[in-house]
């Protein structure tokens, strides 16, 4: 068995120190309240068994080294410029790299475990106070949320799929193992998912990517109802969103 740690950080704190973002990329604004949520939250998530008793799945795999996830939050245009293959998306489990190698990479596929969250959501997505009930509010940033662990959910899958290698060097060891990254990452040819309770076998290529998509669905939503509770929760989101949007005053902080 092995743990994996989860580190959570603004993108700009994993760029190489020579690469300079795309013009126009605005930077990502992440105050120190909403760090210290987002860091509550990995720290919740990495303690969850799933994360701390991880197994691989393909011990015919050699074994990698790998015992962290590294999550980024980027600001829309910042993800947009960095990943304009990705665009408009809410999130991103990174195995390929941009051509300018922002991270240092040193080629075209991640050395580490990488996943990318867009920051902050749009306020189309977690509407302001008075736009919409209480009910509904809470439940659309629960469900902004899952994107945190649902990216971290594709990262888990692709580690033990993986046997914990990263994913340039699975591209190295691909003749000799038999598999490439699209397996790795969706479990084709390696394992059932299991969806709605039951093990499925991907009956061909798009199925399985159709499969790990609702499999990884499912892990996160779990794993968000566990961890968004208590000082994590929806409501503690909301004061601590709000207050960045200037709506209401931000909570003390704890001592």
């Amino acid at each position: 068995m092995r743990a994996m740690n989860l580190v959570i950080q603004p993108i700009e704190e994993a760029f190489r120190p020579e690469y300079t973002p795309p013009h126009g990329a605005a930077p990502t604004d992440l105050p120190r309240e909403a760090r210290a949520y987002f860091e509550a939250a990995a720290r919740s998530l990495a303690a969850l068994p799933e994360l701390q008793g991880m197994r691989t799945v393909s011990p015919d795999i050699p074994e990698g080294p790998l015992r962290q996830i590294r999550v980024l939050l980027a600001s829309p245009e910042m993800f947009d410029c960095v990943f304009p293959d990705s665009a408009g998306a809410l999130g991103l489990h990174v195995i390929n790299v941009p051509e300018d190698d922002p991270f240092g990479d040193g080629g075209e596929l991640a050395t580490e475990l990488r996943v990318m969250i867009c920051w902050p959501p749009s306020p189309d997505l977690v509407p302001c106070p008075g736009n919409m009930g209480e009910f509904d509010r809470n439940c659309d940033a629960f469900a902004w949320l899952v994107t945190l662990t649902h990216e971290v959910a594709h990262a888990v899958m692709f580690a033990e799929n993986g046997n914990f290698n990263v994913p340039a060097t699975l591209a190295e060891m691909e003749i000799e193992i038999g598999r490439d990254l699209f397996d790795i990452s969706t479990g084709y040819g390696i394992r059932a998912l299991v969806v709605d309770g039951v093990e499925v076998e991907p009956e061909n290529m798009e199925h399985a990517a159709d499969l790990m998509e609702e499999a990884v669905e499912e892990t996160g939503r779990r794993w968000a109802e566990v961890i968004v509770t208590g000082d994590l929760s929806t409501l503690a989101f909301l004061n601590m969103l709000d207050g960045q949007r200037g709506d209401f005053p931000l909570p003390a902080p704890t001592p």
